[in-house]
């Protein structure tokens, strides 16, 4: 009898300490630590994302590729709590792992990258922002229709971080001759546009 009441305690303890683990450190799902060192002794080197998508998870993609490792999105916004737990031990185990291959300040250049890379490619988006100003559009109707040059958008990406450096110039044309006659700075990510007067 006392054996038995052993076993059942013991049972018990190894039942709820898996528990545990499970909940705590996603010790059951496909990512978590033990998932993490195996995949970096085989050199898979990766980060898990979960939740909303990010807007620059396409560039995320692009710029983790050129620095030898893979983001993967896991899960989007409905992801259990031992999910999030054991992405959580992997993407730790994985970050001091890049660490070590890229140096300690992987993360500032990833970012600085995915930036660049997001507003470079935002340019079409930006201009059509600037476009849609009611002024700038009726100024470009107003040149038109009166063959007196043409208005264009020039989008420029600004190196420094001033918020009041314009990242779009609004130009008019005429005889090949070029004159600046709005600037504006436009969120790449919000697409909010605010003229700035110089």
């Amino acid at each position: 009898m006392k054996l038995k009441a052993t076993v059942i305690i013991f049972a018990f303890v190894v039942i709820a300490a898996c528990t545990f683990l499970h909940l705590q450190y996603g010790l059951f799902t496909r990512y978590n630590y033990f998932t993490a060192q195996w995949d970096k002794r085989q050199g898979k080197l990766q980060l898990l994302s979960y939740g909303e998508e990010l807007t620059v998870a396409k560039e995320q993609v692009a710029v983790a590729n050129t620095m030898g490792f893979r983001m993967k999105t896991i899960a989007g916004c409905i992801i259990s709590r031992s999910n999030v737990n054991g992405a959580d031990a992997y993407n730790a185990v994985m970050t001091k792992a890049l660490e070590k291959k890229l140096g300690k300040q992987w993360r500032a250049s990833f970012d600085t990258s995915v930036d660049s890379l997001f507003r470079i490619q935002s340019e079409d988006r930006i201009y059509q922002a600037v476009m849609n100003k009611t002024n700038v559009r009726e100024l470009s109707h107003k040149c038109d229709s009166a063959k007196r040059g043409s208005i264009f958008v020039k989008v420029v990406n600004p190196t420094d971080a001033d918020p009041n450096h314009p990242n779009a110039w609004v130009c008019h044309e005429v005889n090949n001759k070029f004159e600046v006659i709005a600037y504006y700075r436009v969120n790449p990510y919000t697409l909010g546009v605010v003229e700035i007067r110089y």
